[in-house]
C-alpha cells in the first residue's frame, strides 16, 4: 500500500492484490520501521467495520482510517476506483482522506460529487491525466 501525506490530506493507494487482501480480511496495514522496538514503528491502517461512518483515529503511532463494511464491499467488488471524505478528528481539525485502487499500474479516475463524499469512477485505463482534468 502506498501512503502519501500532504498537509492535512492522507492518501492510501492499493494495488489489485492488496485490494483483494483487504476484501478478504477487512484490514490492511503499512508499517514504517524506524527501529526494532514497537514504539519505533509508524503504522497506517485501513479497516472496514459494520454500520459506521468514515472516521480516522491516531494513537500509539498508528493512523487508522475506518470505513463502513458496505463501502468497503462496494469499493472492492466493483469498478469503483476510490472514495474520499473530509473527516473531523474531534480535536478541532479536519483531515481529508482519499483511498484509491491502482489498476494495472495506472490511477485513472473521474470525480463525481456525492454530498461530502466523492466517488471516483474508472474512466478508461488508456486515458491520460493532464493538469486540468481527464482527457
Amino acid at each position: 500500500m502506498k501512503v502519501r501525506l500532504s498537509g492535512s490530506t492522507i492518501r492510501f493507494m492499493l494495488k489489485e492484490p492488496e485490494v483483494a487482501s483487504f476484501r478478504q480480511r477487512g484490514t490492511i496495514t503499512e508499517v514504517v520501521q524506524f527501529g526494532m522496538a514497537e514504539a519505533d514503528h509508524l503504522k497506517f491502517t485501513l479497516v472496514a467495520e459494520p454500520d459506521t461512518c468514515t472516521r480516522i483515529n491516531y494513537q500509539f503511532n498508528e493512523c487508522t482510517i475506518i470505513i463502513s463494511s458496505a463501502l468497503a464491499r462496494e469499493w472492492t467488488t466493483t469498478e469503483l476506483v476510490g472514495f474520499n471524505a473530509d473527516v473531523d478528528t474531534s480535536k478541532c481539525k479536519i483531515i481529508s482522506i482519499l483511498v484509491e485502487k491502482i489498476l494495472n499500474g495506472w490511477m485513472v479516475a473521474k470525480k463525481i460529487p456525492l454530498g461530502r463524499i466523492q466517488i471516483l469512477l474508472q474512466v478508461n485505463r488508456r486515458c491520460w491525466i493532464k493538469s486540468g482534468g481527464v482527457e
